[in-house]
C-alpha cells in the first residue's frame, strides 16, 4: 500500500482471444457515472490488488476471470493508483450487477493499438491562502513543479473510451502483442 493514496484494481477482461470487454457505469453511482470503464474497484484492507481485481470482477459482471499478467500501476495526480492485471473470462454467461454497471460492451483489441487523440494536461500545484509560505525557501515565490498527466480517445462504434481506461486498454493491447498472449 502507498502512504496517502487510495488504491483500486481492475481487470482487462479477454474475450475469446480478440476482444477486450468493458462496462459501462450505472447511472446510480456517485462517480464516473454513465463511463466506459474495466471490473475493478477499491483495494480492502487485508487484499493483495490481484485478489481485490478478482472480486470486484465476479462482484460487477458474475464471472471469474483467470488472471494471465498484470501492467504497471497507474499513478494518476488524483491521488489514485490503479492496479491493472489482464485476465481471461473463459464463460459468456455474464451475471451482471445492475446497481454498478448497465451493460456491457466487447470491443476488438486491435483497436486499441493506436489512439484517435492524445493529450497531455498540465498538472499544477496551487497552494492555498493558508499555506505556511515562511517555512520554505524562497516562500511565496518557491519554485513548484507541474507536471503532466496524459490523456488518450478511443473510438468504437458510438463508444468513446478515455482516460485511465483508455490509457490502461492501451497497455493492456502492447503487453498482448508483445507476449503473444492473443494467440
Amino acid at each position: 500500500m502507498f502512504i496517502g493514496a487510495e488504491e483500486y484494481a481492475v481487470v482487462v477482461p479477454v474475450v475469446n482471444k480478440e476482444y477486450f470487454l468493458f462496462e459501462i457505469r450505472s447511472n446510480l453511482l456517485k462517480v464516473q457515472p454513465g463511463e466506459i470503464s474495466f471490473p475493478g474497484g477499491k483495494i480492502e484492507y487485508g487484499e493483495t490488488p490481484k485478489s481485490a481485481a478478482i472480486r470486484e470482477t465476479v462482484e460487477e459482471i458474475g464471472v471469474r476471470p483467470s488472471i494471465i499478467s498484470n501492467l504497471p500501476p497507474v499513478y494518476t495526480p488524483f491521488n489514485i493508483i490503479i492496479h491493472p492485471f489482464i485476465g481471461i473470462l473463459e464463460s459468456s454467461n455474464l451475471n451482471i450487477n445492475k446497481y454498478e454497471v448497465e451493460k456491457t460492451i466487447e470491443v476488438p483489441i486491435e483497436i486499441f493499438k493506436s489512439p484517435k487523440y492524445t493529450y497531455d494536461l498540465k498538472v499544477k500545484v496551487i497552494p492555498p491562502s493558508s499555506f505556511p509560505f515562511h517555512l520554505i525557501p524562497n516562500g511565496k515565490d518557491y519554485k513548484w513543479r507541474s507536471g503532466k498527466y496524459k490523456v488518450m480517445f478511443f473510438e468504437y462504434n458510438d463508444h468513446i473510451i478515455w482516460g485511465m481506461t483508455a490509457l490502461i486498454a492501451h497497455e493492456a493491447y502492447k503487453k498482448i502483442n508483445e507476449k503473444g498472449e492473443k494467440q
